[in-house]
């Protein structure tokens, strides 16, 4: 079982390659849900899943 991470368009822009789709949504990992999304300060890249 794994636990599902939801992207953001921008950070789906910058991690393409490493995303995999999934066509299941009732199978939560142990973790549950979680969201994730990239943000720019001073420059650089910061990334935040909640």
């Amino acid at each position: 079982m794994s636990t599902q991470i939801y992207v953001s368009k921008k950070l789906e822009k910058l991690i393409k390659n490493y995303i995999t789709p999934s066509g299941s949504t009732e199978n939560t990992g142990i973790l549950g849900k979680w969201n994730a999304t990239v943000f720019f300060t001073s420059g650089r890249k910061k990334l935040v899943a909640l």
